[in-house]
């Protein structure tokens, strides 16, 4: 539940940037210098990014090409126009660990811009705003799924080290038992061994004096 809440929150503060995320700019696209569109998403990736903008551009019936620069030739986004427009994109990677994505918006030889179109601008920016949502949504997940199998991964091996404590401790108290036992052998064997050799000299003498009862 912890962990549910803090997703939360965490996503909250997320999300509370999207409506500055997207913005207008210049931008070299489209062979040129072009009017444009930039939104940011979070330690985003950027071939997984670039894949859902490709579909969601298949989505409007667009024509997709192009891998540095993706066209959407002829696509149909009712939201921002009933006409078709070419929309081009550029996904690259932005500032600490960011994905910027690039979009520029051809209305048939002239370039979306919010002094000449703010109506249609203001459409696309929430367009646009809604695919960052997403996006950036959809990294904020997969990033703390990899945090977590991080986290129990670590968890496992801490588990694991205790463990393999847990048996050496085991088998340093049987050493210590074992030590002690043969310590205490050896104290018997020691009184053994002396009386063994006084036995050895009282034989030793008896023998003598038996070689000296040897008749003539």
């Amino acid at each position: 539940m912890t962990k549910f809440v803090s997703f939360l929150f965490a996503s909250c503060i997320v999300l509370a940037g999207f409506a500055q995320s997207v913005t207008e700019t210049e931008a070299f696209i489209a062979g040129s210098k072009q009017n444009a569109l930039v939104g940011r998403i979070p330690k985003g990736d950027i071939e997984l990014i670039a894949k859902e903008w490709k579909n969601l551009m298949k989505k409007y019936k667009a024509d997709v090409s192009g891998k540095e620069e993706i066209l959407g030739d002829n696509a149909i986004i009712k939201s921002i126009s009933d006409n078709p427009m070419d929309v081009y994109a550029r996904v690259e990677r932005g500032r600490d660990d960011e994905v910027k994505i690039t979009i520029a918006f051809d209305l048939g030889g002239y370039f979306m811009s919010s002094a000449q179109q703010p109506a249609l601008f203001k459409s696309a920016q929430k367009f646009i705003e809604k695919f960052v949502e997403d996006q950036s949504k959809s990294a904020y997940k997969s990033n703390l799924k990899s945090e977590e199998k991080v986290l129990s991964t670590l968890e496992k091996d801490k588990k694991k080290l205790e463990k393999e404590n847990e048996k050496i401790a085991k088998k340093n108290e049987d050493l210590r038992q074992q030590i002690q036992e043969n310590q205490q052998k050896i104290k018997n064997n020691q009184t053994t061994i002396e009386n063994t050799g006084k036995m050895i000299m009282d034989q030793e003498a008896k023998i003598k004096g038996l070689k000296n009862e040897k008749p003539k």
